[in-house]
């Protein structure tokens, strides 16, 4: 019984393993922003009702986040659905 338990405890240790890789290749929990500029991503988000492609959420997050153009944007929402 107890080695089931070690087995199961080593797959699942495994799987986090492999969640924690992709994050950081995905660009950690912010997906590659500053912790503002993504705060503000999710902020425009919620308030789209998760629509992140219209026009009108593009524009408004280039407008709080200036330093990003919209291919930046769009990368970033690919990156936040991975």
């Amino acid at each position: 019984m107890k080695e089931l338990e070690e087995d199961k405890a080593g797959e699942i240790k495994k799987r986090m393993d492999r969640i924690d890789c992709e994050l950081v290749q995905n660009g950690g929990n912010n997906c590659g922003w500053d912790a503002a500029d993504h705060k503000d991503f999710l902020r425009i988000r919620t308030k789209h009702n998760n629509k992140t492609v219209t026009l009108a959420f593009i524009n408004e997050l280039r407008r709080a986040v200036p330093n990003c153009d919209e291919i930046e944007v769009r990368g970033h929402v690919e990156a936040h659905q991975v």
